[in-house]
This record gives C-alpha cells, structure tokens and sequence, in this order.
C-alpha cells in the first residue's frame, strides 16, 4: 500500500475542496500548498486567457431594480416588498403624483424580470432598442459573501480573495502578450498582485483623451526615427553579450527584451489621427448617456413624487439627500434639470462615455487584456432644503446610506439606463470585430444594499456582492447563487440578496474565492483560488453552471 505523506494529504485536501473555510489557518494552508500546485499547472499548460473588461459600479448602488433578480420565478411573498423601500418602480396613480413604490416585474421569456426591463434604451442610431437584448449573453452570480463590510475591505477582497496567489485584475494580463498586460481607469484602490512581474497602468479621472494618456508615450515622432535605430542595434548588442554570459535562461533578462520590443512595435504602429477616433467614440457614448438621463420612463420620472408639498412641514424627511440634508422638491423635472438651456448644468453620469470609448479602442487594437474602470459621482440633480429655498445641485456618490428610497427610485433607474445603452452598443461593437467570445465583460459592485427599516435609506449588503457577466460564450441569461427570503438572525426581513448556503458548493454561500475561481474559468486560466468554481467549460466554447441553482432559501 503507498504511504501518503502529511504535505500528499493536505494537497489532496486542497484539491477535493476540504480546505474551503475562511479560518486564518485554512487561508494560509491554501497560499502555501496551492501556489506550487498554480505553478505547476502553469508550467505544464499552454495558456490562451480571454480579455477581462469590468466596470465597477461606484458605492454599491441599490441594484434589485436592475440586474439583481431577487424573485425571477415570481414568488407571491415578494409583494410586500415595496413596503420595505425596495420598489423597482412607483406605484400607478391616477393623479399628477406618485405616494408610493411598488415592486413590479415584467415577464421575459420564463423569468420574472425588475420593471425596468421593459423600458426600451437608446441606440446610436438615434431611436431605441430592446433592454432584454442585453440579457442574451448574461451570467448573473448573486448572494456573494464579501468577507468585509466596508467599500475598501469589500473592493480589495473583489480584486485579491484572501489567500489568493494572484489578484484577479491580473489573471488575463499575467498569460497575454498584449502591450498593456493591465490598465485601470479612475479606482480609488488598485489591489494588484502579478505572478510573473507585470505592472499595471494607472489612469486618473481627469479630463481629455484617454486615448492618448495610454499611447503617448510610444507616439510615432519623425525625430526619434534615428534614435529608434539606435535602440534596436543597443538591444542586439544586449542580447549578444547576454549569450555570452549565458544570462539568458534569467527570466528577468528576456523580459527586459521583450518590453523593449514592445516599446518598439508601439511605435512603430501607425494608429491615426489620435483625437479625431477619441472624440468620435466619446461623441456616440456621451449621446447614449445624455439621451438616458434626459428621457421621461413611465412610473420612475413622468410625474411628481411624493406627498404634496403643501401637506408636509419640515420635520417630514421623505426626500432625504443624506444625514443632514433633506430635499424638499418633488418634481423630477426640477431635480434633474432635463430642461436646463446650459449643458453643464445638466444631471450628469461622469465617466461612463469615457470608460466605453477607451474600451472599444483598447480592444479594437489589441492593446490590453484587462481594462477595469471606475465612474465618479452623479451630479447635478438639484434639490431644495428648505420649504420654499433655492433649488441648489448636489452630486451623489452611489452610497445611499440616507438618501430615502424614494430618489434611489427615480436616480438610478436613469443611470442604469445609460448604462445599458452603452454596454449593448460596446458589446456590438466587439461582437463585429470578431473578439466576443474571447472576451469577457463585467457589471459588477463592491455589495449591495440592505434597506432600512425606517426607508431612510440603505446600508452596506456585504453579505450579498452580485456580478452580471457577459460574453459571446455565455447563451443567457443564466442565473447562479442562492439568497435567502427571510433570515431570523438579522431581523424579519433580510430578502435585499443576502447569500444563503448552496449544496454543490459543500453546503455555505458564496464567496470571495468562488467568485474568484469562476473567473479563472471563463477567462481560460489557472485559478488562483482553492474554491470549485461555479461554471464549467468541458467543450471549448461552451459555458455551462455546475448546477441549475439560484434558489430562494427560507431562512
């Protein structure tokens, strides 16, 4: 009989999944014994990874009116919702307002769908187009366990799972030779772990062509024509005196090569008039923006909110902007200022056009495989506050701790609309190029929310991250990940999306590593996680979950 020595067994461990928990002891026994493993498997398999694009939602905004289906089989028991201040729209009046939120879905092929689903987004060609198409290539992975409460602890475990060998924001980029192995667009925090020494490229949310914050570096300058010529014969005298030291089985060495090849093939490259293609492409995705915020949908914005004004006083916060302040103004049309002459003045949603734009350009040339970007506050929706003061602009950061859950009603809605337009039309545009199914894109926040009691507003739901992922490879929607309806030990009511325990996973909700682990899949990577991943891909191509499972658990 063989023997098993004690490192034979806990691999063993590791491999069947009997390590999973998230005891400090168990997260290090994963690092130690899973990075040789990682390597291993590296070594031994060539690697073709697909691209890794993500947009990050900034402050977990309330998504169970967007692409968090809490109740997709129409459970009866979710009607009571909207009386927890969780409404996907507001309720049908016969008179010029709305006084209450409803929870309404639409039905969409066999699921049951946030009400937002049937309202039609912009197209670039200047009419409209089916949301639902954007749910023709979706996988959507909820009631994910974050580990941390807070928007640092939640974001850094998203991007670097404990015990993890490798941050995920590296996966696609450490296996790539593109020229940018990674580039990220306006984070507050960047948790980068490489395993072969890559070095991402950082961009911060200032204004002007993304394009050429990326490329300026290596753009063509006939002066240079003889200094290129020089570089190259410095670099074959390099590699020469490299043999000759027998230096050249030094990893570090023929990486220094090859980023100086890189550097030099970048030059070389003929991309164009730079600022003509910025703004052409920035052009078409902030008129998919503006026509969002500026359109009038059905029961979120066409009519006034709220009590009338003249039946309220002061003491009444039903229009709270946060601890402090509270909004006095129930028209919508006055608080986004969809009227305003002056374009500046205007509700705006920073930094989505420009995430698109610089997007399509990164994969129409091959430039990068992993781009993640990070939007700023939205702005300029105004607000009284005081009865009968200024209507004055105030920006809002997407963390709705005291907002009231009648304006998360009415604001994002709007920007969830903008979001979808330009995500379908990204989405057509890589599709043309040929790239979708080698490419994987992301919607995704550090948690969700958990209402208030009160309807004051909405906390941290770390116990419930969701992700919508698309790609030519997932035929969708797909939904994936158990939630609870009810939860005695957080109160009588906990159905925002927390997380609740999956038998094909051991029997515990997700969490970080799974979500980890599943990412390494559809990327076609080693995983960098010992936690099973939640997809499978057995025929190249060919997504499919482990198991048809996105269950409401009473609980």
């Amino acid at each position: 009989m063989k023997k098993f020595s004690r490192r034979d067994v806990i691999e063993k461990a590791i491999l069947s999944g009997a390590l999973l928990g998230n005891d400090p002891v168990q997260i290090l026994l994963r690092y130690l014994f899973s990075k040789p493993l990682l390597d291993q498997a590296l070594a031994a398999t060539p690697i073709a990874p697909r691209r890794h694009f993500v947009f990050h939602q900034k402050g977990g905004p309330v998504r169970w009116g967007y692409d968090l289906f809490l109740n997709p089989m129409n459970d009866p028991r979710f009607q009571d919702f909207a009386t927890h201040g969780m409404g996907t729209c507001f309720k049908d009046s016969s008179t010029d307002r709305y006084e209450e939120m409803a929870f309404e879905q639409v039905k969409v092929g066999d699921l049951w769908l946030p009400y937002l689903w049937s309202i039609p987004v912009p197209a670039p060609s200047g009419g409209t187009r089916p949301h639902t198409d954007l749910l023709q290539h979706m996988l959507q992975i909820k009631g994910i366990n974050t580990g941390n409460s807070s928007h640092e602890g939640a974001l850094k475990n998203l991007q670097l799972p404990p015990g993890a060998s490798q941050s995920l924001n590296s996966l696609s980029g450490d296996h790539a030779k593109s020229p940018f192995p990674v580039i990220a667009f306006g984070f507050p925090q960047w948790d980068f772990l490489s395993k072969t020494g890559k070095v991402p490229v950082l961009i911060d949310k200032t204004s002007g062509n993304l394009i050429n914050r990326v490329l300026d570096s290596f753009r063509y300058d006939a002066s240079l024509d003889s200094l290129k010529g020089l570089v190259g014969d410095d670099m074959k005298k390099v590699r020469e005196a490299l043999y000759q030291q027998k230096m050249t089985s030094d990893l570090r060495y023929e990486k220094l090569i090859a980023h100086a090849q890189t550097a030099r093939d970048l030059m070389e490259r003929d991309f164009g008039d730079l600022n003509a293609q910025w703004q052409t492409l920035l052009d078409k995705y902030q008129t998919l923006v503006r026509r969002s915020l500026d359109s009038v949908i059905p029961k979120i914005n066409d009519k006034k909110i709220g009590i009338d004004p003249t039946q309220r006083n002061e003491s009444m916060g039903e229009y709270r902007i946060s601890a402090s302040r509270i909004s006095y103004e129930d028209d919508p049309a006055l608080i986004t200022n969809r009227l305003a002459s002056n374009p500046s003045d205007r509700l705006r949603f920073p930094e989505v056009a420009e995430y698109f734009a610089l997007s399509e350009f990164l994969i129409q040339h091959d430039l990068t495989y992993d781009f993640s970007g990070y939007h700023g506050d939205i702005g300029n929706f105004y607000v009284r506050e005081a009865l009968g003061g200024a209507l004055n602009p105030r920006a809002f950061d997407g963390d709705p701790h005291n907002i009231g859950m009648i304006h998360t009603n009415w604001i994002f809605p709007l920007s969830f609309v903008a979001l979808s337009a330009c995500a379908l039309e990204f989405i057509d545009q890589v599709k043309a190029m040929g790239k979708f199914n080698d490419t994987i894109f992301e919607i995704r926040s550090e948690f969700n929310r958990n209402p208030r009691t009160d309807l004051s507003g909405s906390d941290h739901g770390w116990q419930g991250a969701s992700t919508c992922i698309y790609s030519g490879i997932i035929n969708g929607p797909q939904l994936f990940g158990n939630t609870y309806f009810r939860n005695p030990a957080y109160g009588s009511f906990r159905s925002w999306g927390e997380g609740a325990p999956m038998d094909c996973i051991g029997g515990i909700p997700l969490d970080v590593g799974h979500y980890g682990a599943t990412l390494a899949t559809l990327l076609r990577v080693p995983s960098p996680v010992i936690r099973p991943s939640v997809v499978k891909e057995e025929e190249p191509g060919v997504i499919e979950l482990i198991e048809e499972e996105a269950k409401i658990v009473d609980g």
